[in-house]
């Protein structure tokens, strides 16, 4: 099991550029700028930063890592979500071989997210010959 947590704020009025780094004391893994002179334009700007996880130790560990980081910025995300100019977005990307995941978010951890009242998305990638048949399995213990 491997993957990213993410925090990613997106745009369609505002570009980000490193403002906001300055300004949630983070350096942005990805900055997208809206372009709609492409076939596929993107049509939003984002700002990301991710942290990457390897393995089920290292995902409850960065997991615990990253809520704090984004806890101890609690005042400033508080301000973006009021906002209308910003969407805000909190994200974790499993990928892995395997037809079940199980993984716990610690209380600590829990409780960090709650705080900042953003919801928490949870994608699963299957990396294998069977991904019709996946369970993803929550745990909050």
């Amino acid at each position: 099991m491997c993957g990213e947590m993410v925090f990613a704020i997106y745009s369609s009025t505002v570009e980000f550029d490193k403002d906001m780094d300055a300004k949630l004391k983070l350096v942005h893994t990805t900055i997208g700028k809206k372009d709609l002179s492409r076939s596929l334009p993107i049509a939003v700007n984002s700002w990301i930063y991710e942290i990457p996880f390897l393995g089920d130790n290292d995902f409850e560990s960065k997991a615990l890592e990253f809520s704090k980081l984004l806890s101890d910025r609690q005042e400033i995300i508080s301000e973006l979500k009021r906002n209308n100019h910003y969407k805000i977005r909190v994200a974790l990307y499993v990928r892995t071989g395997q037809k079940q995941v199980n993984y716990t978010l610690d209380p600590e951890t829990i409780s960090n997210l709650a705080k900042l009242g953003l919801g928490c998305d949870a994608d699963l990638i299957i990396l294998g010959d069977d991904c019709c048949n996946a369970d993803l399995i929550f745990s909050d213990s």
